[in-house]
């Protein structure tokens, strides 16, 4: 009864205003032309009147959404400001468009993709609004396990995919408590265990650490169901050098904001020409975790230099390669590498690299050079590191931050190989396994007090006579807070799926684990 009463409602609104538009259209004076609008006003407040009372708070609510977006104050019963000849028409047709996603969200619900698509089509600004229960089409989709049209509202609907519902009724303590309300898609089809929905949210850019309105995530909400369980406990990269029996909670950086130091990696050294990653003493690994852990008020170091027995060790932070003199005067270059989270465990964003050691045509390094190159080339040099451009090194990035154990990344500098690198080892590999390699990052240097701008230098071309510091959260946040960085550049920091650098995150049918 409710539902026909707010039908019927939004239907004589809809005559009402397309009325007073036919009306107008006849008219030559301006002075008409206010009187009539004027008029149409106070019409559609009588109307009001008399209609509300016959409507329970969640579908007055509804209701009120719509007429919020023109002004309409509920506290004083009438539009706060005049209504001019050019909203007319929008009006209407979002009248039309809300009075349609009542059936339509019905028409979600029930799977019904032809009556789903019609809706798109006439009014996709509406995509993503909530219908009357306060769910998106999307949520009731994923919510009764309807593939086809999940798959279809993103895909062609262009739904945004963490948009949360919202709550139309009565607000109380215990609305307040209702776990569907700020849910998104991937809260209910991990709720309810729809595997296939929710591989292919994730795969879309679903956001599983975020928080409903009782701060429930979407890991979370499928702790009790086991597939759903399993898929995460085998998606999600819970640590490095600690034993974790409960999943993450938090992305990294939003871990950081509340736990000031936290150590969770694995250090390791491989000699040039070897192709094997070795443990670092706990000696050198303590030496190098205080090297990136920098205070506020403490100079960013470069370079350290270590004596031990007859050698001496200089060690360079900034590309994280160090060399041994002995007795001999002969110097031995050894690359160091750090298994873990840079953001995690030094607060500090990171300029990822990757090393071939096995590739068809592959080029043979036999010298002991250092060069990196970048990746504008597909004529391979093995056992040589590549910087990721900024589209892949943010992918590396939001991956950590997202704790996902693998992603598959399309490298077009060799012909666009699918790759699949596995973030818990810091190796990669392709499907047929006749590409191979390593993985790691090196710390992103910025000039310090450079009037709080953001100045990246090139790790291996430092500046000798410059102050240098690690590009860290807390410096980018200084810069933000003194504007001198855009909010495009912002964003990339960000590390969240609204990207414009986003791309597929997980391909779970073409997972190997490496």
């Amino acid at each position: 009864m409710d539902e026909n009463n707010l039908k019927q409602c939004i239907q004589l609104l809809i005559t009402v205003i397309s009325n007073t538009i036919n009306i107008l259209e006849q008219q030559t004076s301006q002075l008409n032309e206010k009187n009539i609008l004027n008029n149409l006003q106070i019409t559609i407040t009588s109307l009001l009147d008399c209609n509300l009372s016959l409507l329970s708070s969640q579908y007055r609510n509804y209701l009120f959404n719509i007429l919020n977006q023109y002004n309409y104050s509920i506290e004083e019963k009438m539009f706060t400001i005049e209504f001019t000849k050019e909203i007319l028409r929008p009006f209407v047709h979002n009248l039309q468009g809300r009075l349609s996603l009542l059936d339509a969200c019905q028409a979600s619900w029930n799977g019904d993709l032809s009556l789903v698509e019609d809706f798109i089509r006439k009014y996709p600004t509406l995509r993503n609004k909530c219908g009357l229960y306060g769910t998106t089409l999307l949520y009731s989709a994923a919510r009764n396990n309807h593939f086809d049209l999940v798959k279809y509202l993103i895909e062609t609907g262009n739904c945004s995919i963490n948009v949360k519902n919202e709550d139309y009724s009565e607000k109380s303590e215990e609305s307040k408590l209702k776990a569907s309300t700020g849910s998104t898609p991937l809260h209910v089809a991990c709720f309810y265990g729809h595997l296939q929905i929710v591989k292919y949210l994730i795969e879309n850019g679903a956001d599983y650490f975020i928080l409903n309105n009782i701060d429930e995530t979407p890991i979370q909400n499928g702790q009790c169901n086991k597939n759903i369980q399993k898929f995460f406990d085998d998606f999600l990269l819970f640590s490095y050098s600690k034993k974790l029996d409960k999943p993450p909670n938090k992305t990294i950086l939003e871990e950081i904001k509340q736990n000031e130091e936290i150590i969770d990696c694995i250090w390791e050294y491989k000699p040039l020409s070897q192709d094997q990653w070795l443990p670092v003493s706990s000696e050198l690994s303590i030496q190098l975790q205080q090297s990136l852990s920098i205070k506020s008020d403490e100079k960013f170091k470069t370079e350290i230099v270590l004596k031990k027995s007859t050698d001496i060790y200089y060690i360079s932070i900034a590309q994280f390669l160090y060399s041994i003199i002995n007795d001999n005067q002969t110097e031995n270059f050894t690359w160091i590498r750090c298994r873990g989270s840079s953001l995690l465990n030094f607060h500090s964003y990171s300029q990822w690299q990757i090393m071939f050691i096995k590739y068809p045509m592959g080029i043979t390094n036999n010298s002991t050079s250092i060069e990196i190159f970048d990746m504008t080339t597909n004529k391979i040099q093995l056992n040589s590191w590549y910087n990721s451009n900024i589209k892949i090194n943010f992918l590396f990035e939001r991956a950590m931050n997202y704790r996902q154990k693998y992603i598959n990344i399309n490298l077009n500098f060799i012909n666009n190989e699918k790759i699949i690198f596995d973030l818990e080892n810091f190796t990669f590999t392709n499907q047929q396994n006749t590409i191979k390699g390593f993985l790691r990052w090196i710390p992103k240097i910025v000039l310090n007090n450079n009037n709080n701008k953001l100045t990246l230098v090139d790790n291996f071309q430092l500046p000798t006579d410059l102050d240098l510091t690690l590009f860290t959260v807390f410096y980018l946040n200084q810069v933000q807070l003194n504007e001198t960085i855009s909010t495009d550049e912002m964003n990339q920091y960000d590390l969240k799926y609204e990207s414009v650098f986003d791309t597929k995150i997980l391909n779970s049918q073409d997972q190997v684990r490496i």
